[in-house]
């Protein structure tokens, strides 16, 4: 279990992640943050959510785990700009579609990223839509520049506990499937 958990843009991802985060258990705070202030006062009023700041440093300080569900363009300038506020065993991923580019960009920092891609979603969209069971069954890509690919296979893993292999891009890319993404992190 994490102690705490920062979601750096609470939409319908990051929301429903911090609701199946701690309606499972697996964190007992979660702090926010997003750059609009109608969004932060939102999070402010969601059960999930323990505290809510408008900077994202603030909102990292002692987190175990830093989801960045923001645009992707954003998502390196943003762990940048919470690098310094992280302790040293944070645990920093994303919900970006891009994995090369994010990876390889996040490689430089001082940071211990895993960058990840679940394939959730909904035609709805914002924190009002979040949903605690949004990513179950859902795949996921796990990656990483050691480890571009990484399959974790869960107890409640696809069908007879084995998950799909995706023949996409160059080679295959190994893809599970979990009840919450961030299980899978936490091994």
């Amino acid at each position: 279990m994490f102690q705490q958990i920062s979601i750096l843009g609470p939409g319908l991802l990051g929301a429903s992640l911090a609701l199946a985060m701690k309606e499972r258990g697996l964190c007992q705070r979660v702090h926010s943050w997003s750059r609009r202030a109608e969004t932060r006062l939102q999070a402010m009023q969601a059960d999930w959510c323990d505290a809510v700041f408008d900077q994202a440093c603030a909102a990292c300080e002692a987190s175990d785990l830093v989801v960045v569900c923001t645009p992707v363009e954003t998502i390196i300038p943003l762990i940048e700009q919470v690098t310094p506020s992280l302790s040293p065993e944070a645990l920093v991923t994303d919900v970006g579609s891009i994995k090369g580019l994010i990876c390889r960009e996040a490689q430089s920092l001082k940071v211990n990223f895993i960058g990840s891609h679940p394939m959730a979603g909904s035609e709805r969209t914002g924190m009002a839509h979040a949903n605690h069971n949004l990513f179950d069954g859902a795949a996921f890509i796990v990656s990483s520049l050691a480890f571009f690919s990484l399959v974790i296979s869960l107890p409640h893993a696809g069908k007879q506990g084995q998950p799909p292999v995706s023949g996409r891009g160059q080679g295959r890319l190994p893809v599970g499937r979990s009840g919450v993404m961030v299980a899978i992190l936490a091994g």
